[in-house]
């Protein structure tokens, strides 16, 4: 069963425009609730737009007493969710977000697998460089992705202690996240597999990133992967 039920009254709402809304925001203020720009958020809007159903504008009068809840209202909240906004309120906006965001293409995370694609993400990070280096085609780094103390059925069923996920530099609990990013910032490589108490060395050297990367002529020889100086230099890896 679904809607109101009979004899329950309505509350009036009034909906924010959210041009007006997302307008009057300033970047630092934005960039805190949403973790994106203006530019970024529109954009966002549009990909997932053709992906989510109705907002309910063409019903009949009455069906929609409140007025539709537009896309972008949806997205919005969703983003405060996982930026840590009020959950309750917002999480039936996060979970139609969350499955239209995997409908859409424009979103996928790809890594580029052509020596074509790799030279449009080299000259990416070219154009942004001041001392034009040409040969990096994506960031790699890892990242605490924080969770919860695994509780003691969860210790039962994975046969260790929680310490494996502690990790001692956040003081948290967590998965050690690989991730590589072009020079837009977009990841293009996404790999979870290690508890947070593991080394970012640790978690790239048993993971599959590692293994595709060895594998002959996938990147061009002319191009390479940055990372901080918790690796190691290799051919297709560039530390300081």
């Amino acid at each position: 069963m679904g809607g109101r039920q009979d004899g329950v009254s309505i509350i009036k709402r009034e909906h924010r425009d959210m041009k007006e809304y997302i307008g009057l925001m300033n970047p630092t203020s934005l960039g805190c609730k949403y973790r994106m720009n203006k530019d970024s958020f529109w954009m966002l809007v549009d990909m997932l737009s053709p992906h989510l159903p109705s907002t309910g504008e063409e019903m009949e009068k009455g069906a929609v007493p409140n007025g539709p809840i537009m896309h972008a209202s949806c997205l919005s909240m969703a983003l405060r969710y996982f930026t840590g906004g009020i959950h309750w309120i917002f999480w039936r906006c996060m979970a139609l977000m969350m499955m239209n965001l995997l409908r859409c293409p424009e979103l996928n995370i790809v890594f580029p697998e052509t020596y074509a694609l790799q030279a449009k993400c080299a000259n990416g990070f070219k154009s942004k460089s001041s001392i034009n280096i040409n040969c990096c085609i994506g960031a790699i780094d890892g990242m605490l992705v924080w969770m919860n103390k695994p509780t003691i059925k969860d210790q039962i069923n994975m046969g260790f202690g929680p310490t494996k996920f502690f990790c001692g530099r956040k003081m948290k609990y967590g998965l050690n996240m690989m991730g590589v990013c072009d020079s837009r910032q977009r990841f293009i490589w996404v790999e979870v597999n290690m508890p947070g108490a593991t080394s970012d060395f640790y978690a790239f050297d048993q993971g599959s990133p590692k293994k595709k990367l060895q594998t002959s002529m996938f990147i061009c020889p002319d191009y390479c992967l940055f990372r901080d100086n918790a690796y190691v230099d290799s051919q297709y890896m560039c530390t300081p």
